[in-house]
């Protein structure tokens, strides 16, 4: 007989560990990306602030060091000169160690004298491209070398070439920085251990769950097994009541199949089962809070009632946004296309959110011109994402004013429909509109606390957005609210099957 159990506990144990490696390591690879981003930009400017110090000074013994021997480059006084003037300045600075080059690659000046008059370095293709007027940055983990302020060990850094240009703008040298960025590494490590821990207990609670419930249907499945082998055997041994067997039979056949059909139907609703009480709960903290029995005393009652229902809708939020997604990203997400009427659509999806906006004490208004017509697509997920949206500009909007606005454009022979949801509300930078949309993301911790959320409103809109061949796009400023524009195409009902697909 098939392990059921033993089977899913192994691969899913598997699957959730590579997911939580994998998370963790995307994590680390972005966040040090980020640094080296961070650290070209830093190294720049330190090029710059040191040229403009120095350059006009020793510039015409970089462009003759050429003529002379390595060791005449050693003693030659410019040298102990740059050196000294060099020291003030990378003081109290991250900087481990400087080179100078000229244009040819030769090592003018090195904070490691031993260095001076080489040829190049270890890393030659970067100080031609930086000749080349193109600064270069490389993260590496330095066992040791002989730094600005002495032997140094074990360090990771960021090696920048930088062309250093003349007052022509054309280029005479460049410069290598390493730039110390151990600490924020070793930060960077501890992060990443500290969510991959997070992600285990995490996926632990997860698998423990999905363990219970598979091991509650593989009891289900064995019991069922069972009883059709005690059937079985009763038959071979009373051969003689064959009539009466052979009924016995069919109901335990007629069993099995109704047994497999709801272990069938249990697995594939899980998302019903999952919502139904929480439907109920919602339903039952409505009707304590709206007094609706009766007044309710005393006043905490209501309080608590209260806070069953905004509980119960978070989590029921959560439940669908996580299922919607894992529906999507598994491909299992189907497409029904249909006939929409489109002020229709605009009207509903405001109604829905027009208690949240007046909570807020917000203006919702629509701008949806008569005689728009139908658009074809799927309507359960143009719904969903324009009253996500909408709820995303009331919560983030007080005393403000939210506005969604519809037209119908003609592109590229394809019939658009183009929905704007504006707001007033706090805004955010342009540069983080798009990791907004990435899954779990919201602006900072302290938005979390503000206004509630998991991240998943946005990355679930976009998706759908996208299955429907269509797209979003945000513009946004602090404190001058943001505006949402989903544009959908008109889609034929070929469009089904290819969801399907």
């Amino acid at each position: 007989m098939f392990k059921l159990v033993r089977y899913f506990s192994i691969s899913s144990a598997i699957a959730l560990l590579v997911v939580a490696l994998a998370l963790s390591f995307l994590y680390r690879k972005t966040t040090v990306d980020r640094l080296r981003r961070d650290t070209e930009i830093q190294s720049a400017v330190l090029t710059r602030s040191i040229a403009n110090v120095i350059w006009a000074r020793f510039a015409p013994h970089v462009r003759n060091a050429s003529l002379q021997t390595p060791q005449s480059l050693v003693f030659s006084p410019e040298t102990s000169e740059l050196h000294e003037a060099l020291a003030p300045l990378v003081d109290e600075l991250p900087i481990l160690k400087i080179k100078i080059y000229d244009i040819a690659g030769l090592t003018v000046y090195s904070s490691d004298f031993d260095q001076i008059g080489e040829s190049m370095n270890d890393n030659p293709e970067f100080v031609a491209r930086a000749g080349r007027g193109e600064p270069v940055n490389e993260l590496s983990h330095k066992k040791s070398f002989n730094g600005i302020g002495g032997y140094v060990e074990e360090r990771d850094v960021v090696e920048s070439y930088l062309p250093v240009r003349g007052g022509s703008g054309a280029v005479e040298g460049v410069f290598e920085l390493y730039i110390d960025v151990t600490d924020r590494i070793l930060a960077i490590e501890h992060t990443s251990r500290i969510l991959l821990v997070g992600l285990l207990g995490l996926f632990a609670l997860l698998y423990g769950g999905l363990v219970f419930v598979v091991k509650r249907a593989d009891r289900i499945v064995t019991a069922q097994y069972g009883d059709i082998e005690r059937k079985n055997t009763a038959l071979t041994e009373e051969i003689t009541e064959r009539a009466k067997v052979e009924s016995a039979l069919r109901v335990a056949r007629d069993e099995a199949e109704a047994s497999s059909r709801a272990k069938s139907l249990f697995l594939a609703n899980m998302s019903h089962e999952l919502r139904t009480p929480l439907n109920a709960v919602i339903g039952f903290s409505e009707v304590i809070a709206n007094e609706v029995l009766g007044r309710v005393s005393p006043p905490r009652y209501h309080e608590y009632a209260v806070d069953i229902g905004n509980s119960g809708r978070h989590l029921l939020s959560l439940i669908s946004n996580v299922l919607d997604l894992a529906k999507v990203e598994a491909g299992k997400m189907e497409v029904h296309v249909g006939s929409i009427n489109i002020q229709a659509l605009a009207s509903e999806a405001a109604r829905t959110v027009e208690p949240e906006c007046k909570a807020n004490g917000n203006e919702l208004s629509i701008d949806c011109p008569d005689g728009l017509g139908q658009m074809n697509s799927d309507e359960d997920k143009t719904r969903g994402i324009l009253i996500n949206l909408l709820g995303n500009a009331a919560k983030f909007t007080h005393g403000g004013r939210v506005k969604l606005t519809v037209r119908r454009e003609r592109a590229d022979g394809v019939d658009w429909t183009v929905f704007h949801v504006r707001d007033t509300g706090v805004g955010m930078d342009n540069a983080r509109i798009e990791e907004m949309f990435g899954e779990f993301t919201q602006q900072d911790s302290s938005v979390t606390k503000t206004y509630g959320g998991t991240g998943l409103g946005l990355a679930i809109c976009r998706r759908f957005a996208m299955l429907l061949q269509g797209h979003i796009e945000m513009e946004s400023a602090p404190g001058q609210g943001t505006t949402a524009t989903l544009r959908l195409p008109d889609l034929n009902t070929d469009s089904n099957a290819a969801a399907a697909e």
